[in-house]
């Protein structure tokens, strides 16, 4: 039979399903940084434990939804050793390198810096589309890039005026 797939394209008002799934994963990872602080802090697991935790779970989500919501097949005949190479690359990058940097970094800085320089990623995407795909860059994005970097600046006062309070 024919499997559907869920149209995001419907909308709440002005808003899409598709920009409330995101806004709720980029709650989500925030709320993911500040209980991985606690937990390192704590000193109830190790960065690696709880990388390696988060990760099978995220991945076995990753699966169901999959399973759920994306036509078949998910590899089609003759590109299973292509899929397998580029696979394995993207769990090292992002699971072992990435997520193993983040829970260092979570170890030195507060969860809150980290969530939010991570907002830093879309506009490094935009200046890659534009590098490698030549697409145009708008007025949006200077804008969005002018708000991420009041937004860092503003944080990081306060930061400072923290580790100078905790140095005093």
């Amino acid at each position: 039979g024919s499997i559907e797939t869920i149209d995001t394209t419907h909308h709440f008002g002005s808003i899409s399903i598709a920009e409330i799934v995101m806004l709720c994963a980029a709650i989500a990872t925030g709320l993911g940084w500040v209980l991985m602080q606690y937990l390192l802090n704590k000193q109830f697991y190790t960065p690696y434990f709880l990388n390696g935790t988060s990760m099978t779970l995220g991945g076995l989500m990753c699966l169901i939804h999959a399973y759920c919501f994306e036509p078949r097949p998910f590899i089609t005949a003759g590109n299973g050793q292509e899929f397998a190479f580029y696979m394995l690359l993207m769990m090292f990058v992002q699971n072992i390198v990435a997520y193993n940097l983040h829970a260092y970094l979570l170890q030195q800085h507060s969860a809150t810096l980290i969530a939010l320089t991570s907002f830093v990623m879309p506009l490094m995407t935009v200046v890659m589309s534009y590098v490698f795909l030549e697409e145009p860059i708008t007025i949006t994005f200077f804008a969005c890039s002018a708000g991420v970097a009041l937004g860092l600046f503003v944080f990081y006062q306060e930061e400072f005026k923290k580790y100078q309070l905790g140095n005093s």
